[in-house]
């Protein structure tokens, strides 16, 4: 390998470690698929299937389509929602 495929492949694997660690210090990552969404005059509020069978309830601005996301946000102080700043 030169030196040039060995700096292009550090690059790379730093850009991936930014990306993936790229949460807030009170952000939390949710996995899981979008369910029963329904349009607020501020948003959407849907559940987020984790896989596990927890259904997590949650919000959004930006309308979350059906399919594997990862859901980064912040629960409310009592836990009962969770607020979505960003989809992946």
């Amino acid at each position: 390998m030169d030196k040039y495929s060995v700096l292009s492949i550090s690059i790379i694997g730093l850009i991936l470690i930014f990306t993936l660690f790229n949460v807030g210090e009170n952000e939390e990552v949710v996995t899981g698929f979008a369910d029963d969404i329904k349009n607020n005059d501020s948003g959407f509020i849907f559940f987020i299937n984790d896989g596990d069978g927890c259904k997590i309830k949650s919000f959004s601005s930006v309308r979350p389509d059906e399919t594997l996301h990862e859901f980064i946000g912040t629960f409310s102080d009592d836990g009962n929602i969770f607020f979505v700043s960003k989809i992946k």
